[in-house]
Formats: C-alpha cells, sequence, structure tokens
C-alpha cells in the first residue's frame, strides 16, 4: 500500500475583523445534522464518550418522556461538541495571535480568493496537525465567501439584520 496526497482547504477571511460578526452569526444557524455530521467524522469516540456519560446522568424517570431517548442524547451531545470544535478550529486556525504563520498551513490567492491549504503525504493518517480544523472549517460553512477581495462584509452584515 503506499501513501496518498491529502490536502485540506478553506477559506481564508480577506478582512478577519469584519468577517467576525458574520461567521459568529453563521455558527448560530448551523443545523444539527450538521454538526452531527462534523461530530461524528472526527470525533466519535469524543462523541460516544460524552453520550455515555450524558446517559449515565439521566434518571429514571427521564426514560418515560421520549421515544429513542438514547438517539436523541446522543443529537444534544453533538450538537455541543459540534459547536464546541468549530469555535476550537476557528481559535486554532483563523483566530490565532501567532499573526498567521504555521509551518503546517499555506496561504494562497486563487481566483481573488483568499484560501488555506495544508496537507501532505499521508498512510492513513493525517500528515498535518492543521487537516483536522481546516476540514472542519471547510464542511461547517462558517467561512463561505469570506475569502474574496471584492467580498461587501458590509451589505452580509446588514442582511444579516433583516
Amino acid at each position: 500500500m503506499g501513501a496518498d496526497m491529502c490536502l485540506a482547504v478553506c477559506e481564508d477571511p480577506y478582512n478577519l475583523d469584519a468577517a467576525k460578526e458574520i461567521i459568529e452569526y453563521r455558527l448560530g444557524l448551523i443545523r444539527g445534522e450538521e454538526l452531527m455530521e462534523i461530530a461524528e467524522n472526527y470525533f466519535c469516540w469524543e462523541l460516544d464518550d460524552a453520550a455515555d456519560v450524558r446517559m449515565k446522568e439521566l434518571r429514571e424517570s427521564d426514560l418515560f418522556h421520549i421515544n429513542n431517548f438514547e438517539e436523541k442524547v446522543r443529537e444534544e451531545v453533538a450538537m455541543d461538541l459540534g459547536i464546541r470544535k468549530i469555535r476550537e478550529a476557528l481559535e486554532d486556525i483563523i483566530y490565532s495571535s501567532d499573526n498567521g504563520y504555521r509551518r503546517d498551513i499555506a496561504s494562497m490567492l486563487l481566483g481573488g480568493v483568499h484560501y488555506l491549504f495544508s496537507g501532505g503525504m499521508s498512510w492513513g493518517d493525517n500528515p498535518s496537525e492543521a487537516m483536522t480544523p481546516i476540514n472542519i472549517l471547510y464542511e461547517s460553512g462558517v467561512l463561505d465567501g469570506l475569502g474574496a477581495h471584492e467580498c461587501d462584509y458590509e451589505a452580509i452584515k446588514n442582511s444579516l439584520k433583516c
């Protein structure tokens, strides 16, 4: 079995200060299915452990109120975990205080849009520490459209207030 080239990519906001309000608003719009998918794809062991802990905290009377209770608890845990992991990815990759420099991330301007890339050769594991957070940011959609030079952040903000 040979190595494969793995690459993760997400948009890099052109004007981060203007984009923060939009990103925070979009975080609140992420649906349960998207958060469940992120939690299951990237943190399945952590999701299982947290759901088990939550199930053990339940009282017997809770079990009579909802059908499919274990699935509901898992969904609730995935929502919390998904949002927390998206916020951690934003802190690690976008809001980091190291002036944007990391050895495992490349920044490129392609077609007037700023992107962040990370990756490398892999034999089954992630070739860089930045791959998972970048993939999470891409899948969450919170950065979509914010990397373009001609992005009108004010117009986006005004449309959010409607």
